[in-house]
């Protein structure tokens, strides 16, 4: 309930929930990350040593201490503390791209430059330009963007708040448009060089698919992708 309450928008209730879970379950690492985070509340001592102690505890999993650590990270941010905010978030950065290898999901720098010069190279002013009335004109979908950890969660939650507008969380559809793309054309491009073989028509229709999705997920005038 409290993830329902946090997606849209209604942070008092969903922070309700999570001390109420705290009440039933003191070590709910979830709960604990849901509260620390929230940038609503600061957690007791307790509640920090608990977490502290947990991050020690061999019996919790990378996935659990990734959070944990970013917990404390938020929490000593919010009581002025920048070396052990900076110190736990370095921590859960690490476990993190340790999971990220598990997986073989490798962060390649030098690859991540390529792209984004890439980027660079196909999204031109002359590009947008040349497609002036491709997609659709519809405002109801909202794009947040930015860095990881910049902060993005938190303003969709306070965007959210607002009655007309409804928070769709992190959706995973761009991705599968660009795969659709790319099916197309047989894997002969892959992005960003395969949005230049999108064509006014085709544009329309992925838009419009994509804003179907969104109304069957709600009909608010306004929703946060």
């Amino acid at each position: 309930m409290g993830v329902c309450y946090s997606e849209n928008g209604q942070l008092q209730k969903a922070l309700r929930c999570f001390e109420h879970t705290l009440a039933i379950d003191p070590e709910n690492i979830d709960a604990l990350y849901a509260i620390a985070t929230s940038g609503k509340k600061l957690l007791s001592t307790y509640n920090l040593q608990q977490l502290e102690s947990l991050l020690k505890s061999p019996s919790i999993s990378l996935e659990k201490k990734v959070k944990i650590n970013f917990a404390l990270a938020w929490q000593a941010d919010k009581r002025g503390l920048p070396l052990p905010a900076i110190t736990f978030c370095k921590a859960g950065n690490n476990l993190r791209k340790k999971l990220l290898e598990e997986k073989d999901h490798v962060f390649d720098p030098i690859t991540h430059v390529e792209l984004a010069k890439r980027v660079e190279y196909i999204f031109t002013k002359e590009f947008f330009d040349l497609r002036i009335g491709f997609g659709s004109k519809s405002q109801q979908p909202v794009f947040i963007v930015g860095m990881p950890r910049s902060g993005t969660t938190l303003v969709e939650k306070i965007a959210a708040s607002h009655r007309n507008v409804k928070g769709a969380g992190e959706r995973n559809e761009i991705p599968k448009i660009i795969k659709k793309l790319e099916d197309k054309v047989g894997q002969r491009y892959a992005f960003p060089e395969v949005v230049k073989d999108l064509d006014r028509r085709d544009s329309i229709a992925l838009a419009n698919s994509d804003l179907e999705a969104l109304r069957a997920f709600s009909d608010e005038r306004r929703i946060i992708d």
